[in-house]
């Protein structure tokens, strides 16, 4: 019988000492992780010309099988722009067979044609394609297009620009860019010029001063 008290007398100590530990432990914040998220570390909270090139160059670096995932992404949403650049990103720095040379030129002209305003359009990656001239005459062409039918946008001027200042400085003087210079007139466009990041080899110089 004392036995007995006495083994559950040592039970109740047991639990006692027990039950406040494990409330505290329960109550207890949990430390935050410091693994950075994987967006953030692409730049997901950058401006959107830094995020650009940090997806350009993270995809260099992304495995076959992984470029493959993000062409199923595509099918199925032809709009995930970020997917895009990373898989632009990987075949300027893998490309091994015709499909690879095939899909790039194609990733390279659906962004030229449908998001010329987008700054990663201004990236070398997306302006000159080595040994695929033909590709070279398309974005060309799609450039002179976009400078007909959104010469009223600032994002895209600026990136039509940076393309035919990179072929030849002269044609950056094109009659077409104009309003991107006339934008001096105006001062909430210069404000709105400035905002769209700096402007590439002096234009707002230019547009300040109005020389052409």
């Amino acid at each position: 019988m004392l036995r007995g008290t006495v083994r559950s007398f040592l039970f109740f100590l047991l639990a006692a000492s027990i039950v406040p530990h494990s409330f505290v432990a329960q109550r207890r914040p949990r430390p935050s992780s410091n693994i950075p998220n994987a967006f953030d570390s692409l730049g997901l909270w950058q401006p959107e010309s830094v995020r650009a090139i940090l997806l350009l160059y993270s995809g260099k670096s992304i495995s076959k099988s992984k470029a493959e995932e993000l062409e199923t992404s595509l099918r199925k949403d032809q709009e995930k722009i970020d997917d895009r650049l990373m898989l632009i990103g990987y075949y300027s720095a893998n490309e091994k067979t015709v499909t690879d040379r095939l899909r790039l030129r194609n990733h390279v002209l659906w962004m030229v044609e449908l998001h010329p305003e987008h700054p990663a359009t201004g990236e070398p990656s997306l302006r000159d394609l080595p040994d695929d001239p033909e590709a070279n005459n398309q974005i060309l062409a799609l450039w002179r297009k976009n400078l007909e039918t959104r010469n009223d946008d600032l994002a895209v001027l600026k990136n039509a620009e940076k393309f035919f200042f990179s072929k030849d400085p002269g044609e950056a003087e094109r009659p077409e860019l104009d309003r991107f210079v006339e934008a001096g007139k105006h001062p909430v466009q210069v404000a709105e010029v400035e905002r769209v990041e700096p402007a590439p080899d002096g234009v707002l110089d230019r547009i300040r001063t109005g020389r052409r």
